[in-house]
């Protein structure tokens, strides 16, 4: 047998794609991890007497998991990690029962996927091991076994046995079967057992983290065509801040910005992902804002906490109806429990709605354009003028909030006896050893797309038809454009992955979770950049007028030219037009990001039209509505 370069075997994995894991049942999983672990590991350089030290494995089964990862598909190219992931459960079983499983393995996943709330074997929540017996009988006639045959040679047909069975199932199963318990039990169950203490405190950095949203109480603006084809500028929708502050420090680790009328669980995700990835500087336009010495964010002061993830994070019970990817991702991607509601210390509750009041009173309440708190706010003083006066645009909004955050994170809190939080955070991680759960580069992938999210569809095509496989993803047909799709997958369960901020293109992966292409959506659809919020108000817009999706009368133009039609009238459409400009990567004049992430400012120039003082005198003399009226604004 031929010896193993690897040079060249360091060289071919960098090229090796990703598992996606979730995909993979819970006992699977963790059986692919360690394979992984020890692959990684001799790839690397270590001995194979470590790396079964370390893992477990067995020295000839290293080297036999090494060489099936290095043989290639249809495609010519190595299977890489695919390879590592197990054909079937291995569960203990007993007498009888063993046997049988070994006779007929799909019996045994069968009776787990039932068990389990596999929606493969039923869509029953928590099925009773009664129900589970009569269904195991049912199958077992079905394939076939005989009356001189276990289990049916049993009085019972097996019951005793079968209940002993998933008894121990259950305990050799945690994460399957803590499945079967009410939500706030899974929570407690998965906040144990992670990192070098169980015990969440609020002392610790990282150890307790709020996050909310809060609409901005300031105005922007956007630049329009007038029915003259002038540009002029009109008011936005506020925009939404969506925080997550540190309990023990009050240290804001990470955010993200929604220019959308409401935020939705894809951006309480995006700002999760800014509060683990290191944070960046951007490249401020204004020359009266600067970053502190120390970065004004926790991973930019204190460089040995980067990637750092957090115990618990804590949601009001507004946001208690998050879609089950959403907890599905915060349990298992950055491992910390979810929380919804007050906890039992009453001094963590309402840090984060402080901030948010700290942070408008200290800063967007001292500037023009501002909504004030309420209507009736002295501060409030035609802010729909002033933002447009001072051509306020959602670059200053963004600009404005990263220098608010990283000066509040310098500034001095009563509550934490007149000390910043930095200055807290630095004390409790560098002083007292109080230092949080750093992840792996392994997990970075999966905190990067901590925003996608998987569905399950089913190939569609065939020579029949005269379509190449393809899916359906709302309403919209998506191909391959890079690789070739096998005709004999048409009609088996595949996994799609989606990327709210842009939809465009999805990545197909089988139902093992092994990547198999990237698909691009039909006509225009796919050829210009649009999220999935765009995506499902333009498809909105076609139900309601009743009109039929297709290449040469594509929704997204139609879309578009309502909004910009109607973009004098309302803010929303304005606002909405100005997110689709941005999105589907046109050279327009408004600065709107293409996915609720903290926004880094492109450098331009301001070609907003500029006035003289005595023009400035009558706009100032004038309503807003007779200054658009005459066209001076």
């Amino acid at each position: 047998m031929a010896k193993i370069d690897l040079l060249e075997l360091r060289l071919n994995r960098e090229q090796w794609r990703n598992v996606k894991i979730d995909a993979i049942s819970e006992e699977s999983r963790n059986k692919f991890e360690n394979r992984k672990k020890a692959v990684d590991l001799y790839i690397d350089g270590v001995s194979l007497k470590t790396i079964s030290e370390l893992t477990g494995i067995s020295s000839s089964e290293v080297i036999r998991h090494v060489r099936k990862c290095m043989l290639f598909d249809k495609n010519m190219e190595q299977i890489g990690y695919a390879a590592l992931i197990p054909n079937k459960q291995n569960v203990k079983t007993i007498g009888k029962l063993q046997k049988l499983f070994l006779q007929h393995p799909s019996l045994e996943e069968f009776v787990l996927g039932n068990y389990f709330g596999d929606k493969k074997y039923t869509l029953e929540k928590n099925m009773t091991i009664r129900t589970l017996h009569t269904k195991f009988v049912a199958e077992c006639r079905q394939m076939g076994i005989q009356d001189y045959e276990y289990p049916f040679t049993l009085k019972d047909n097996g019951y005793d046995i079968l209940y002993t069975y998933i008894k121990q199932a259950a305990l050799e199963n945690q994460k399957q079967a803590i499945k079967r318990e009410r939500i706030e039990i899974r929570q407690r169950f998965e906040s144990t057992g992670f990192g070098e203490s169980n015990n969440i405190s609020a002392l610790n950095p990282y150890g307790i983290i709020q996050i909310d949203g809060h609409k901005i109480d300031m105005l922007y603006t956007v630049e329009v065509e007038n029915e003259h084809g002038e540009l002029i500028r009109m008011p936005a929708s506020r925009a939404w801040l969506i925080a997550a502050i540190d309990v023990a420090t009050r240290t804001i680790i990470g955010y993200s910005i929604s220019p959308y009328e409401n935020y939705n669980q894809y951006d309480i995700l995006m700002a999760v992902h800014n509060a683990i990835v290191p944070h960046e500087k951007i490249a401020f336009t204004h020359n009266g804002f600067s970053y502190p010495k120390n970065g004004g964010f926790p991973s930019l002061a204190f460089p040995e906490i980067e990637w750092a993830t957090f115990d618990m994070l804590m949601l009001d019970n507004a946001k208690s109806h998050l879609a089950k990817n959403t907890l599905d991702k915060l349990l298992n991607n950055v491992k910390c429990s979810v929380n919804f509601g007050s906890v039992a210390t009453p001094e963590t509750r309402g840090i984060i709605e402080r901030f948010f009041k700290t942070l408008e009173n200290g800063g967007f309440h001292r500037l023009p354009g501002t909504t004030g708190s309420n209507i009736n706010d002295t501060k409030r003083n035609e802010p729909e003028k002033e933002t447009v006066k001072y051509r306020i645009t959602f670059t200053d909004i963004c600009e404005l909030l990263e220098y608010l955050i990283a000066e509040y994170n310098n500034s001095a809190h009563s509550s934490l006896e007149n000390q910043s939080p930095l200055q807290v955070m630095e004390r409790r991680i560098r002083q007292a050893g109080m230092y949080p759960n750093i992840i792996p580069e392994s997990m970075h992938y999966d905190i990067d797309k901590l925003t996608h999210f998987t569905e399950a569809k089913i190939l569609r095509g065939g020579y029949s038809t005269g379509s190449k496989p393809h899916i359906t993803y709302l309403g919209t047909k998506y191909h391959a454009y890079d690789r070739k799709i096998s005709m004999d997958m048409i009609g088996k369960r595949v996994l799609i992955e989606i990327n709210p901020a842009d939809v465009s293109h999805l990545d197909l992966y089988d139902e093992n979770g092994v990547f198999i292409a990237n698909l691009i959506a039909t006509g225009e659809w796919g050829k210009r950049p649009h999220s999935l919020r765009t995506h499902k108000e333009a498809l909105a817009r076609k139900n309601r007028n009743k009109e039929t999706n297709n290449v040469f009368s594509p929704d997204l133009s139609l879309y578009e030219d309502e909004l910009r039609k109607n973009a004098l009238k309302s803010r929303r459409e304005r606002t909405k037009s100005a997110i689709a400009e941005r999105e589907m990567g046109k050279n327009y004049r408004n600065m709107t990001p293409s996915e609720p992430i903290k926004f880094k400012p492109d450098i331009s120039v301001n070609n907003t039209t500029t006035y003289t003082k005595e023009e400035m005198d009558l706009i100032d003399s004038l309503s807003i509505e007779e200054a658009y009226r005459r066209g001076l604004i």
